[in-house]
């Protein structure tokens, strides 16, 4: 807080500027438009997803500017950037520009995907031997967490984490903020179930799990992001205090960028007391931490130790 010991200035008084005079028929000048092209764009290439059908509007940041098409939701739009002083809707003047220079109101999509130089996104051996000097476990018992977990790739194609969102999750993460989910399942049986069972969940985890994170995300913000699995290592969002973020948010942010995807593993190991499990290649100990009671339906402690043995040959 600001100390009160300080008197403010008083403000200078100016004189009011003389009227100009305007020859006889003269028309008076117009006033400028108020949400003419924005002139405080900030340069922010990226991706942002629809969640509401938005309107594409040309020249300029407003509601009145022509509109150019109509964006379904789920798709995927590339931005070059946004502005904060375009027209405020429902309290929010925030309006990106694509990448054909047309505009979109920020309050129907999703929150931008800062585009990454493609360096960003894969794991380098320089990054893989240090994480290994850290865990104090071989090289190839992390990349074969890495291949299981996510084929060795942490993106999507357009640069986004690659994600998992589980509704059994989300179910418990509602109750944790006193969010009764039983009255919010109808309609939302694809991100919202009390129980994991692989054949309700299979035609769930082929759709775009971004559409499933933005439909949860309209029902509470925190625990949709707590219920998904993020990047090449597919840590839950649950266990963002593990991986050393107080906050589920700044989590998410470190998944942007293979590093931080890396570091998040590493400290979560740690946390857990899963890297004495990898150092010793204890793969059912290993997987019942890491994967869950359940890991050896789908024979992951077995998928871990071939993909092991493939980068060991």
């Amino acid at each position: 807080m600001f100390s009160n010991l300080f008197k403010p200035k008083k403000k200078a008084v100016s004189l009011p500027s003389p009227v100009p005079v305007v020859a006889a028929g003269t028309p008076p000048a117009m006033p400028a438009p108020v949400h003419a092209p924005a002139d405080d764009f900030i340069v922010s290439p990226g991706t942002v997803t629809v969640v509401r059908a938005v309107k594409i509007r040309k020249a300029k940041p407003a509601t009145n500017a022509d509109v150019v098409s109509i964006t379904q939701p789920g798709t995927v739009i590339s931005v070059s950037g946004y502005t904060k002083n375009g027209e405020k809707v429902e309290g929010n003047s925030k309006w990106y520009k694509d990448n054909d220079g047309n505009w979109f109101w920020s309050g129907v999509v999703g929150d931008l995907i800062i585009q990454q130089p493609q360096s960003s996104f894969k794991l380098t051996y320089v990054q893989f031997t240090e994480a290994a000097a850290i865990l104090d476990v071989e090289i190839a018992a992390i990349k074969a967490v890495n291949t299981v977990e996510s084929s060795g790739n942490g993106f999507l194609p357009d640069g986004r984490p690659k994600i998992l969102f589980e509704g059994h999750i989300f179910w418990k993460e509602l109750k944790h903020v006193n969010i009764d989910p039983v009255p919010l399942q109808a309609g939302n049986e694809d991100i919202l179930y009390s129980k994991w069972d692989i054949d309700l969940v299979r035609p769930y985890y082929k759709m775009d799990q971004y559409q499933r994170l933005e439909k949860a995300k309209r029902i509470n913000e925190d625990a949709a992001l707590k219920s998904a699995s993020w990047g090449a290592f597919q840590i839950l969002g649950a266990n963002h205090t593990a991986c050393g973020y107080d906050d589920v948010r700044n989590f998410v942010i470190a998944q942007n960028l293979a590093a931080g995807q890396l570091k998040c593993f590493c400290q979560f190991l740690k946390s857990s007391r899963l890297d004495a499990k990898l150092r010793n290649l204890d793969w059912a100990g290993f997987a019942m931490g890491y994967n869950g009671a359940s890991y050896a339906k789908n024979k992951y402690d077995v998928k871990l130790e071939s993909a092991y043995d493939n980068f060991k040959a």
